[in-house]
């Protein structure tokens, strides 16, 4: 009688190579490289690369790369997906025979903060610049985290991920478009939009040239090639800046941040004068026309003659 193998699953029990038998990382009998790059998508971002990984990279650790790379809220968890199969923070991506350039989906969900988290950075938002990440600690004064800002927007170090993922860093002055202006084939500048931002590795020269500079787009790291004398270097010293916190003022330049309440990755909203205004700006910040007073010319008497 021939002899006949037993198939049948015992909870526990596992297969030679250790997964545990009646289990989807069964595949992981199959060799398969360590993934080097994946594809995150969500239904709130476009689909993004993340690269550099090897084999002792961890679903944790790539979740907080992420999540730094996004710049999400303290209260924002993320949670990643295979085929349908959520993949834990402990285990390694290896475990689940990813292979270079899978897909993984990613949901955002709602999470409580930390109470005990400390002060390592916060994030400078603005609606005229691009959010930048400022660090500190729990000594960081308001006056000196504006010496920061100043420093950042000057000289600062931007970092942008190419589509491969790969992660790029340049340093370099923030400046932004004065006018709108079309693509000149004959000049070779690129199309640029009123107060777009850019960022000029070695800094901006003195405005008075004809010549063209090549920048970065500060929002998508693209280059590109703008007119010298269309472009104006942003200077905010602590003295021009305006910080607030949950809505409020920070207008005293030599009390601590923690002391306000100021946790790692929490927003503060700066704001500034802009040496360039949008024309609907410039519309809502300009006076209202003076309304002529009564009894003074314009008016009209009766039968429809006008006053002398």
């Amino acid at each position: 009688m021939a002899h006949l193998q037993d198939t049948r699953v015992f909870p526990g029990a596992r297969s030679p190579s250790g997964v545990p038998q009646g289990s989807w990382k069964v595949d992981l009998a199959l060799p398969v490289a360590p993934p080097t790059r994946v594809y995150v998508k969500s239904p709130f971002h476009t689909e993004f690369a993340m690269a550099e990984l090897d084999e002792a990279t961890s679903v944790g650790e790539l979740k907080m790369r992420v999540h730094e790379r996004l710049m999400l809220s303290p209260a924002r968890r993320i949670r990643l997906f295979s085929w349908g199969r959520e993949l834990a923070d402990p285990d390694l991506l290896t475990e689940y025979a990813l292979q270079t350039n899978a897909r993984l989906d990613m949901l955002l969900v709602a999470s409580a903060i930390d109470p005990e988290r400390g002060l390592e950075r916060v994030r400078v938002a603005c609606s005229l610049l691009k959010t930048r990440a400022v660090d500190c600690d729990a000594t960081t004064t308001v006056g000196e985290l504006k010496s920061r800002v100043d420093i950042a927007i000057r000289k600062g170090e931007h970092e942008w991920y190419t589509t491969e993922g790969v992660k790029e860093a340049v340093r370099g002055a923030t400046a932004i478009a004065q006018a709108e202006a079309k693509p000149d084939e004959k000049s070779g500048t690129s199309a640029v939009r009123r107060a777009e931002e850019f960022v000029i590795p070695g800094g901006l020269g003195d405005g008075k040239s004809k010549g063209a500079l090549q920048v970065r787009k500060a929002e998508s790291g693209r280059s590109a090639t703008v007119a010298d004398s269309n472009l104006v270097a942003i200077d905010i010293p602590p003295a021009k800046q305006r910080l607030t916190y949950g809505g409020v003022a920070l207008d005293d330049d030599a009390e601590r941040l923690w002391e306000r309440g100021v946790r790692t990755d929490d927003v503060i909203v700066l704001e500034f004068e802009s040496p360039v205004l949008p024309d609907e700006l410039r519309v809502l910040r300009s006076p209202a026309a003076e309304k002529p007073k009564k009894g003074e010319g314009g008016g009209k008497e009766k039968g429809g003659k006008k006053k002398k």
